[in-house]
């Protein structure tokens, strides 16, 4: 797989996680990128959908007695064909919260169970007509130390033989327009296929 989205990471006694919704193409030139760049930062659809997904990340740590420290606008994180929203959040881990405790409490994340949790994960259930196998699913390592560091299994493959089957998707919220969301899931697929086929 090739993530960008850390669920989390424990290390040296703190916790860091992350927010990252919202998504430009990269452009042609310096200037078009400088300028694709600049619309997401000013996009109210791609801002409203990243503040969607830092909300959830808060309230779903609340009750830890966690400090965690953000910035209140995202910045960009630029990736070889798409640039995201990105808000980094860290904090002080607690004595006696382990990693698996943080996994449980922030899997699944707004980008693949959506907002509210419990009915947008019932409404998927029924929509989708198909398993999503590890797709979406939190994927990882646990030191003995309880430091470790898991990732939200997206754009991914899995490879049976000479056979892949590639994953990825895009956040649907109010204001998405289809052929924009197909555009951007396509974005995502292109740097894995390019792995996967040497093109």
């Amino acid at each position: 797989g090739a993530s960008p989205e850390r669920l989390v990471r424990v290390a040296e006694g703190r916790m860091h996680t992350t927010a990252l919704a919202g998504s430009a193409a990269r452009g042609e030139s310096a200037t078009e990128d400088a300028m694709l760049a600049q619309g997401l930062l000013r996009s109210e659809k791609d801002l409203r959908e990243h503040r969607l997904v830092l909300e959830s990340i808060v309230s779903r740590l609340a009750d830890l007695g966690l400090q965690l420290e953000y910035a209140a606008q995202p910045r960009l994180l630029g990736l070889a064909n798409v640039h995201h929203l990105y808000t980094p959040i860290n904090a002080v881990l607690p004595p006696g919260t382990h990693i698996l405790d943080l996994v449980a409490r922030l899997h699944p994340t707004p980008a693949v169970g959506g907002v509210p949790e419990a009915p947008a994960v019932a409404a998927l259930q029924q929509a989708e007509s198909f398993s999503r196998g590890l797709y979406a699913g939190p994927q990882g390592w646990v030191n003995p130390q309880g430091g470790g560091e898991f990732f939200v299994g997206l754009r991914s493959a899995l490879i049976d033989g000479r056979t892949a089957t590639a994953y990825a998707g895009a956040g649907i919220v109010a204001g998405s327009e289809p052929e924009k969301e197909f555009a951007e899931t396509e974005l995502k697929f292109k740097a894995l296929l390019e792995a996967l086929t040497g093109s």
